[in-house]
């Protein structure tokens, strides 16, 4: 090749760069533009409303952490877990706490908390299915974490249910010893659980988180010492 053929390709491939850079530029505008059109915004995660309580103040110093949850719903909602570490008392394979739950929907911008503030445990969360293939709703067992420095199992237990949504939120029962089993068949669910010196049966229908009976099907007393 010779020397003038050499600066003939070299002044082509300098004229060719300039216009590649602006083809490029105009392709990631063109990109950016349909992401900004077409594409949904992100969701913003804001933490509950926070008051000077002590309480609250306690809570915020706690190492919370974000998790998927397995409950899958039909409404093409995201549930994720707020966690914290927890030495003792009720936690799962990871040797954590679930605090809360954070609800992303579908074209909205702002995630929604469950509840308003960290200081409960969820110790149980299952979605209720049935003979059907889609969650009806949640089922969750919440014990108070307002004393974080008293005993786990010194806590109350409330039983909630939750639309798959996260929409509504119904307590259905309050403050028992445990909860020894929950099932559902059909649209009710039945749940046996212990508070006092009873234990006690409740069925509580699905549809409108209705309680339709609460009744006594055994009760005990301690034995007396001589």
């Amino acid at each position: 090749m010779t020397t003038e053929k050499f600066f003939v390709y070299v002044q082509r491939l300098n004229s060719l760069i300039p216009a590649a850079a602006l083809a490029l530029v105009l392709v990631l505008l063109g990109i950016d533009t349909v992401r900004s059109r077409f594409w949904h915004k992100e969701a913003t995660i804001q933490p509950p409303t926070a008051t000077k309580s002590e309480t609250q103040q306690r809570a915020a110093k706690l190492d919370l952490k974000i998790r998927l949850s397995s409950i899958e719903t039909d409404e093409d909602i995201l549930i994720l877990k707020v966690v914290t570490d927890t030495e003792g008392g009720s936690h799962d394979r990871y040797g954590e706490e679930t605090r809360n739950l954070l609800f992303l929907r579908p074209r909205k911008e702002k995630a929604e908390w469950l509840f308003p503030d960290q200081t409960q445990a969820l110790l149980e969360l299952d979605g209720l299915r049935g003979d059907s293939t889609s969650v009806k709703a949640i089922y969750a067992e919440v014990a108070d974490r307002k004393h974080e420095g008293r005993s786990p199992k010194d806590a109350p237990v409330s039983v909630y249910l939750i639309s798959n949504d996260g929409s509504r939120l119904e307590k259905v029962l309050k403050d028992v010893d445990s909860v020894l089993s929950h099932h559902l068949k059909g649209s009710i669910i039945n749940i046996i659980y212990q508070k006092d010196r009873q234990v006690r049966a409740a069925r509580v229908s699905l549809k409108d988180f209705a309680i339709q009976s609460d009744r006594v099907v055994a009760s005990f007393t301690s034995a007396e010492k001589n």
